[in-house]
């Protein structure tokens, strides 16, 4: 019977206390990152689905003069992009100096487009994501698309870096550095770091 109240009429036998042991509830285990899906093989597709870092040689292709490069990027979450060293994305040549062409991220976080045959390279070296200079974030996907085109009225090839749809970085050149034949296609150069992206519909023609 509380002091403060009025009690009840009732009489209580046998009454008993004890601590019940306490149970810690975990916490709930974050969801993985959901990876990019492959997309669907196309005409001119190299390869659906393939990730950077596992510098997987996916096939060969025939570059030419004018040339067309496209694929989805996703980049992996925590992944350092702006890492003050060069991390490969993709390389077409059989060799490190034969980029026809190689993309890195840059030390700076851009991307880095590089045509190369041994003994001159052009391209354009620090494309952002964004016109107006960003760069490329973890945990985001990009659209990419890297296009080389000759125009017979100047005599100069254009190499353009389209991210998403808009042309972030363009240069021209006397010359295309073409190497002929089949080259290998590398997702991430065995030669250098790799980015940590995975790249889906890759297409060259």
């Amino acid at each position: 019977g509380a002091p403060w109240h009025a009690s009840a009429d009732v009489v209580l036998t046998d009454v008993k206390f004890k601590r019940t042991p306490y149970t810690r509830i975990a916490a709930p285990t974050p969801a993985p990152t959901p990876k990019p899906t492959p997309a669907p093989t196309t005409e001119d597709t190299i390869v659906a689905y393939a990730s950077a870092k596992d510098k997987s040689l996916v096939g060969k292709v025939t570059p030419s003069d004018e040339f067309h490069l496209s694929f989805t990027m996703f980049i992996a979450p925590g992944f350092v992009v702006a890492s003050n060293n060069w991390q490969s994305v993709i390389h077409i040549g059989s060799s490190d100096t034969i980029r026809q062409p190689s993309l890195f991220f840059a030390p700076g976080g851009q991307l880095h487009v590089t045509l190369y045959d041994g003994a001159v390279q052009w391209g354009t070296y620090y494309a952002p994501a964004t016109t107006d200079g960003a760069i490329f974030q973890a945990g985001q996907t990009y659209d990419v698309v890297v296009d080389c085109a000759y125009d017979a009225s100047t005599g100069l090839y254009t190499q353009s870096t389209i991210i998403d749809g808009v042309t972030t970085d363009r240069t021209t050149s006397a010359t295309r550095n073409l190497v002929a034949g089949k080259q290998p296609v590398y997702i991430g150069a065995p030669w250098h770091a790799s980015a940590d992206v995975v790249l889906t519909d890759v297409k060259f023609k």
